[in-house]
């Protein structure tokens, strides 16, 4: 079971970072990679309040993935960059502040988690993680994207309480 998961992690892999490589498509990949940090980054500007809970959600997530997780594991990146590549921490961080800017800005929701999947298969194509380690890095992202919108609410009921 575990050989076969492997190698139909590797035959993706091969597939997506396959992809026709040039300047651009590279410097597209390399943009959309960095770019979770500038929609944050606007977001936070527009909407001062949540600031706060949001570097905690992301600050916790890439914690949780870049000193516990990826210690653990201790899985090879596919390439020649150093660090370890299960689960990945751009697709973790990504899908985290998707999952608790959706619970603000309903209406973006579709375009959120559409970035975050970009993300995600940027770090693919550049050749830094498998399919696995985006595919498992989002979902632990949601899961602490619910997780703080779920005590989000419950500060903000204790709060409106008093």
């Amino acid at each position: 079971m575990i050989e076969t998961l492997l190698a139909l992690d590797q035959r993706l892999f091969a597939i997506i970072n396959g992809l026709p490589h040039n300047d651009f498509f590279d410097g597209f990949a390399m943009l959309i990679t960095g770019v979770g940090a500038g929609w944050f980054l606007w977001y936070v500007l527009r909407k001062h309040k949540v600031f706060f809970p949001l570097m905690i959600t992301a600050g916790v997530s890439w914690i949780f993935s870049e000193f516990i997780i990826k210690p653990f594991f201790a899985r090879p990146r596919p390439s020649v960059y150093a660090g370890f590549s299960f689960p990945s921490s751009h697709a973790m961080v990504a899908f985290t502040l998707a999952t608790v800017l959706s619970g603000f800005e309903p209406r973006w929701k579709r375009s959120l988690y559409f970035l975050a999947t970009i993300i995600g298969i940027s770090r693919i194509y550049l050749g830094v993680h498998y399919p696995s380690d985006v595919i498992i890095g989002a979902g632990l992202g949601w899961i602490i994207g619910i997780e703080a919108r779920r005590l989000m609410q419950v500060k903000s009921y204790r709060h409106r309480k008093k």
